[in-house]
């Protein structure tokens, strides 16, 4: 079976791209847990195994410190990082979980794109 740990941070993570603040109250975070466990398992773990998901990682809150490398801060913002202070709102946790979905979906398959455009397009 495909396993998949979960982590959290307990102090703050920086570096020259992103600022990563920790949980300010971990009650939050089984609150969040309770939105997001019934999502998770909408797919079976051969998607997430697909995916190479391995890890979700529950922070306070991302920071952006160099405007300059936002490429980079979305790669590492979107790598399965869930952030339990700034998304309160059921509907906020599990848009964000469906992007982070979409943004590894798009990195496994860069024409990704383009096949959904032609699904979308078909018999238009």
């Amino acid at each position: 079976m495909y396993q998949i740990q979960l982590s959290m941070e307990l102090k703050v993570q920086e570096d020259c791209v992103m600022k990563m603040i920790p949980i300010d109250e971990e009650s939050k975070m089984v609150t969040y847990l309770g939105i997001l466990i019934p999502e998770l398992q909408r797919f079976p773990y051969s998607f997430y195994r697909a995916l190479e998901v391995r890890q979700f990682n529950f922070v306070g809150k991302i920071e952006l410190l160099n405007p300059e490398r936002i490429e980079t801060f979305k790669k590492r913002y979107y790598n399965w990082h869930m952030m339990v202070d700034s998304q309160r709102q059921p509907q906020e946790i599990l848009d964000h979980f469906l992007r982070l979905i979409c943004f590894a979906i798009v990195n496994k398959s860069p024409s990704f794109g383009e096949a959904w455009q032609d699904l979308c397009n078909y018999g238009a």
